[in-house]
């Protein structure tokens, strides 16, 4: 273990076990990240695979987290920031499997790269990047802890256009991080957004001071219970929507199987007017 040169806050000798809302819920996610700027400062260092002291400006073009919407279900957590005042970068936390997060992502991306002014010129646009951070895996097939999209020719590999990238990190393939990854701490990073104990935050803390920081960000948020109900509501919701989609599914299923029986029968009446058709 790296020796550290700080001390740990005090609330880590008062508290044990499971952590009551986990860093994967989107509410402490983009809470977190925009109430604790060294924080966010360190996680788009190491997402980006720059220095701390590369990150010169953070903008965040939508800080708000309005109470009015935070039961609404298309209330979408997002961070979307200026870096640098040269790159736009949309960060987003998906906890809940969805079959539709590439169609998502691509939306995401198209929308932060739409950055033009008015009556202004191509040139002018900035670079984008959507980053998703996902807590599970979206190609089973082929899983990759972080996963870089351009859009390039499918013959020779050219890229088109190196403006835009699309990013997936995912949280359950930190055995599968690079040597790169590794050297810029994003694996560190996953294992903090896959904490589920306050000794699993304890643990980080020891490494790096900024997990520190993080891990008292976390605990001073909990101990404030409209902040809490917050988080609860997105639990609620992610909920619900799994609910949704389960019984859509279930839906979906008895369709086909009806869909099945009535080609069944089609096939078995069209097999019998062909042998008896001329007698009946």
């Amino acid at each position: 273990m790296p020796r550290k040169n700080y001390i740990l806050p005090d609330f880590f000798a008062t508290v044990r076990g499971r952590l009551p809302f986990t860093p994967t819920n989107d509410y402490i996610f983009k809470k977190l990240l925009v109430k604790n700027r060294k924080a966010l400062k360190a996680f788009l260092a190491s997402l980006l695979h720059i220095r701390i002291s590369d990150v010169k400006t953070i903008e965040i073009l939508n800080p708000e987290l309005l109470p009015e919407h935070i039961h609404d279900k298309k209330c979408i957590l997002d961070i979307h920031l200026l870096l640098n005042k040269s790159m736009r970068i949309n960060l987003e936390m998906q906890a809940i499997s969805q079959t539709s997060w590439p169609n998502r992502s691509v939306i995401y991306l198209c929308r932060t790269f739409d950055n033009l002014p008015a009556g202004g010129d191509y040139g002018q646009l900035l670079p984008a990047k959507q980053i998703g951070i996902l807590d599970f895996t979206l190609f089973p097939d082929e899983p990759e802890f972080f996963a870089h999209y351009r859009m390039v020719n499918v013959k020779n590999q050219k890229v088109f256009n190196d403006s835009i990238e699309l990013c997936v990190l995912d949280l359950n393939q930190i055995n599968l991080a690079t040597e790169e990854d590794k050297a810029s701490g994003i694996d560190l990073w996953a294992r903090f957004f896959k904490a589920t104990t306050w000794e699993d935050l304890k643990m980080l803390a020891h490494e790096k001071k900024v997990f520190a920081d993080c891990a008292q960000t976390i605990y001073d948020l909990l101990q404030d219970e409209e902040q809490r109900l917050y988080m609860q509501a997105r639990v609620d919701g992610q909920l619900l929507w799994q609910e949704k989609e389960r019984e859509l599914k279930e839906k979906e299923a008895l369709l086909s199987l009806k869909d099945n029986v009535i080609s069944q029968k089609d096939a078995e009446l069209a097999a019998y007017k062909a042998k008896y058709g001329e007698l009946i």
